[in-house]
This record gives structure tokens, C-alpha cells and sequence, in this order.
């Protein structure tokens, strides 16, 4: 009973293990793997969260654009025109 991978193994003298271009073409996906598995571990045990200070700056520039846009003309906030830094776009 031989088969290929039997005949292939008495040819080049040595098992599949062994040969070079197996760990060639594993090493590739086995890497992405690990590469993923350890970004997972750092985006969850080193979460960032978002600070109170930038929070208030947030709603802070979104209510002074919300301000300044309702001080444009109708025809202007009907345009799309957006107030950005004190600038009309």
C-alpha cells in the first residue's frame, strides 16, 4: 500500500515536517494569527476612554456652531453653509 506522500517521503528522505517550504507557507498565516490575538488582548485589557475634558470641549464646539449657524441667513443654513472657526463655508 504506497501511496504518494509515502513514496515522497523514501525520495527526499525526510517527512513533510521537515521540509522547509511546509513551515514557509504555515509561518505566514500562523504570524497573522498571533499578530491578531495579541491586538485583542490590547484593546481590551487598555481600553482607552474618552476624558471629561475633551467631552465638554466636544459639546462645547457643537453648541457654538449650533449658535453661529442659527445666526446665518435662512437661504445660507438652506445652502448647506456651515459656520467653522468663525469662517463662513
Amino acid at each position: 500500500m504506497n501511496s504518494a506522500a509515502t513514496d515522497e517521503v523514501h525520495a527526499n528522505g525526510a517527512p513533510w515536517w521537515r521540509q522547509g517550504w511546509c513551515w514557509l507557507v504555515i509561518a505566514g498565516p500562523l504570524a497573522v494569527v498571533i499578530a491578531g490575538s495579541i491586538t485583542i488582548v490590547i484593546a481590551y485589557s487598555d481600553a482607552d476612554t474618552l476624558s471629561p475634558v475633551y467631552i465638554s470641549e466636544h459639546v462645547r464646539m457643537q453648541a457654538d456652531r449650533r449658535v453661529a449657524n442659527s445666526l446665518l441667513p435662512a437661504e445660507a443654513v438652506s445652502k448647506g453653509a456651515v459656520v467653522h472657526s468663525g469662517a463662513t463655508k
